[in-house]
């Protein structure tokens, strides 16, 4: 009976939240939706891994990227180096998970991410957005993980909301049993909600990989010292450059000593 009011409680502050956001309407029923890439993290050769959490709701439109997704800085090479665009093995497949039933959305109002404790049997909330406010990390996970969502829509079309959470170079502890929970108000004010969970496993690497990773790590340290060479080379010639525009400079400066141009030259200034 207590749990049951602490969460009647809850939602009733998200409902208060939200009070403020100018959000539109959507009586469409939505389905909840979980996604991991990978769906299987090799410790040292997984470079990312992405849980994506989203209301899918065909009437809602994109929001504007520019203002949704962080900035990604390019590489400042004219080149990609190899190691940017061959891996030993791939990453990039989703595992997925939905929601077994669906509910009227009329209005988001929070998003919820949370991963079982298997010491204690809980859920642990990671992270979770709430009306208009900036996705929140709780203070166990912070500095872990990079967050980024909404509940006032999507870069996706088709999702009233979403949030995302990425972890870099993962590691076995990343792994487990996540579960993702939205709550929101129907086209009656009648509090709904939907959970979705899925499994990220971590496997040890296969000596297959290992070599090969190694491979790709040796390549990698080639291209980058051809590069450093290349910088080097380059500023050799600019510190050259420069040497004799100072040495042309100081034999001008001669000349003008030598023949009295001075006053002449300041005379001109002064005009």
């Amino acid at each position: 009976m207590l749990h049951r009011m602490v969460n009647l409680l809850k939602l009733l502050l998200m409902t208060l939240s939200v009070v403020a956001c100018l959000s539109t309407n959507v009586s469409e029923l939505a389905t909840l939706k979980l996604e991991a890439k990978p769906g299987t993290i090799r410790p040292v050769l997984s470079k990312v891994l992405e849980l994506r959490c989203s209301v899918q709701n065909k009437n809602w439109e994109s929001l504007d990227q520019s203002k949704t997704t962080p900035t990604t800085q390019q590489s400042t090479s004219q080149q990609s180096l190899w190691n940017d665009t061959v891996n030993s093995f791939d990453d990039s497949k989703w595992e997925s998970s939905s929601s077994q039933g669906q509910a009227e959305f009329s209005r988001l109002l929070t998003l919820v991410v949370t991963k079982l404790n298997t010491e204690t049997g809980e859920n642990e909330t990671i992270a979770s957005v709430t009306g208009c406010e900036t996705p929140v990390i709780e203070k166990k996970f912070l500095n872990t993980l990079q967050v980024l969502g909404s509940t006032e829509g999507s870069p996706r079309g088709g999702e009233q909301g979403y949030l995302t959470l990425t972890w870099n170079t993962p590691i076995k502890k990343h792994a487990g049993y996540f579960t993702c929970e939205a709550y929101a108000l129907n086209s009656n004010k009648h509090p709904v909600s939907l959970n979705a969970s899925l499994q990220v496993k971590a496997v040890q690497p296969q000596i297959s990989d290992v070599v090969n990773f190694i491979s790709t790590l040796d390549k990698y340290i080639f291209d980058m010292k051809a590069k450093v060479t290349e910088v080097y080379e380059e500023n050799k010639k600019l510190r050259e450059q420069a040497r004799e525009l100072a040495s042309k400079n100081e034999q001008i400066l001669k000349r003008m000593d030598s023949r009295g141009d001075w006053p002449r030259y300041l005379a001109r200034g002064d005009d």
